[in-house]
């Protein structure tokens, strides 16, 4: 397990204790749970880091790096030495944006969001399908979920005044189709989490249907690797 118990305003990542992590001929282990070290003492702001542990003359040791996993998420990129455990992001303050990640399930710790560091979307006006990348502020370079992953968990929340109000979320490129559907009568207000497959860009597309006024918000909380 990877995981990070700031409030959103630290930069310490840790890996849980490892029973058995084989690298090459080595079997290597750790008692107790590690902290993961920052890359050159510092982090950058909204980067994603990847956390990898190799053998230090026959102890287990991590490292922290902004290179990706190999394609099977077992390797660091370009080499055998160092075994993939796990990411996380940093936040626009350059602290890590808190969570938990367990067998490939990651959570972000959503109750410590108070400046929309998750939000990839506020709509308030009615639109068919439409792109919105699962990004902060639906912001290209700003994504929330890694560049190897392509299945998202988001929370949206949809409210209506004045009339009914739907929501429908789909794969980009699926026509027709829809992976969820929330629908609300008038002056309801209600969130819902729900896991959604994304295109290579990390985006997926909403609808959206309101009556007189009302409004949609759409956070990512978590991915699956």
């Amino acid at each position: 397990m990877l995981y990070s118990d700031s409030s959103g305003s630290a930069t310490d990542v840790f890996v849980s204790p490892i029973t058995r992590l084989v690298l090459g001929s080595r079997v290597l282990s750790s008692a107790s749970a590690m902290e993961a070290p920052l890359p050159g003492g510092a982090l950058a702001a909204e980067t994603w880091y990847y956390v990898y542990g190799y053998d230090s003359s026959g102890v287990l040791a991590l490292e922290t790096s902004t290179t990706a996993p190999d394609a099977a998420l077992v390797f660091k990129s370009g080499t055998t030495t160092h075994r993939y455990l796990g990411c996380f992001r940093t936040s626009t303050g350059a602290a890590v944006l808190p969570f938990r990640s367990v067998g490939g399930r990651f959570s972000y710790r959503a109750s410590w969001d108070t400046a929309s560091e998750l939000q990839a979307l506020l709509a308030t006006t009615g639109v068919s399908a439409t792109d919105v990348i699962l990004a902060r502020g639906g912001t290209s370079t700003k994504e929330l979920i890694p560049p190897h992953t392509r299945m998202a968990r988001v929370q949206s929340t949809l409210s209506a005044t004045g009339g009914e109000a739907t929501a429908t979320f789909l794969t980009k490129g699926d026509t027709p189709g829809t992976t969820i559907r929330q629908e609300h009568a008038d002056g309801i207000q209600a969130s819902m989490e729900f896991l959604v497959e994304t295109d290579s860009a990390r985006t997926v597309q909403y609808a959206l249907t309101l009556g007189s006024t009302g409004s949609l918000t759409l956070r990512v909380v978590g991915f699956e690797e």
